[in-house]
């Protein structure tokens, strides 16, 4: 009864598809528990502290195909546009070819390279937001600068709908105020998919057009 619980639209033409999906997303998602609880001992925190919020998490696997952009100038080539991921954390596998960039703190687009058997791990939203930005969330893109088709796969680790997100108090002080306001996981997600989505967009603005009844 909760936005984005809804159930998965399985291809019936390929019959392995959804066994070899889910048990990609239940191995991830034990990963991305595993590193959140690492993340919670360096932080200072519970080590059970994102485990425990993710119980019946919002957590999302994609899995995508980039088509060749090798002819296409950088500035307008972007196989996806930079973005901060909403989770705690992200796994992100590049399955064949590199492509990903992520960007440092001194502002410059770095490669990450695609190395057989590793993931990329950014940070994301939610221990930003967490942290007050103590710990601050990756910016990344996309850019597939050859003639071959790329594919990843992505998993990102998001917390229950109704867990709610804000500065934690150790991380606030009267030097640095909280950067963000007090949220809930499903809310952040919300506002993050009606900002990215054009669809989202589109049903917002007819809920808007649409006559209220009286009270």
């Amino acid at each position: 009864g909760k936005r984005f619980y809804g159930p998965n639209a399985w291809p019936t033409a390929l019959p392995q598809f959804k066994a070899s999906m889910l048990e990609l997303f239940d191995g991830w998602r034990g990963l991305a528990g595993n590193i959140s609880r690492l993340f919670a001992m360096s932080l200072g925190l519970p080590t059970e502290f994102f485990v425990e919020r993710a119980v019946k998490p919002l957590c999302q696997m994609r899995v995508v195909k980039y088509p060749p952009q090798g002819r296409v100038p950088v500035t307008t080539g972007i196989g996806c546009g930079e973005h901060t991921d909403y989770s705690v954390v992200s796994l992100i596998w590049q399955l064949d070819r590199p492509g990903l960039q992520l960007m440092n703190r001194d502002g410059r687009w770095v490669n990450a390279p695609s190395i057989p058997g590793t993931f990329v791990c950014p940070i994301g939203d939610t221990t930003a937001r967490y942290t007050n930005d103590y710990w601050s969330a990756t910016l990344h893109r996309v850019v597939n600068g050859d003639d071959g088709i790329r594919h990843s796969a992505a998993f990102f680790y998001d917390l229950d709908a109704d867990t709610v997100i804000e500065p934690l108090p150790k991380f606030v002080t009267p030097e640095r105020p909280a950067q963000h306001e007090r949220t809930t996981m499903g809310e952040h997600v919300a506002r993050g998919f009606d900002g990215t989505f054009a669809y989202r967009r589109k049903e917002q603005n007819l809920s808007e057009q649409m006559p209220q009844e009286n009270a």
